[in-house]
């Protein structure tokens, strides 16, 4: 489907969207017609249920105030401040770091 929103521009261009037929968004997508860009582009709407099931989740509570949350506030502190921050010039460099910071609270 093509929605052109300016009479000059060449309709030699074709946006497709590949949705998997198994997937549940396959007949569940809007094309918002009202929302065109100023090229030939308009927006897509999907909505895709995901399930809890499929959400890896962790729920764990300190107390505020308690001796447990000092302990975890000072690792955390600890840990981070003595990373190498230097040099993040880097993709591969800044993902490295962030992954450390990742793993410092997965530590902690």
């Amino acid at each position: 489907m093509k929605f052109v929103d300016n009479d000059t521009i060449n309709n030699s261009v074709l946006d497709l969207m590949f949705i998997n037929s198994q997937n549940p968004a396959f007949n569940n997508y809007h094309i918002l017609q009202d929302k065109r860009l100023p090229s030939d582009h308009t927006l897509l709407y999907v909505k895709i249920q995901i399930s809890k099931s499929n959400i890896n989740e962790v729920k764990r509570n300190i107390k505020v105030g308690s001796k447990k949350e000092i302990k975890f506030n000072t690792f955390i502190v600890s840990k981070v401040s003595s990373l190498n921050s230097e040099g993040l010039t880097s993709q591969n460099r800044i993902e490295d770091f962030t992954n450390s910071i990742s793993q410092v609270f997965a530590e902690a």
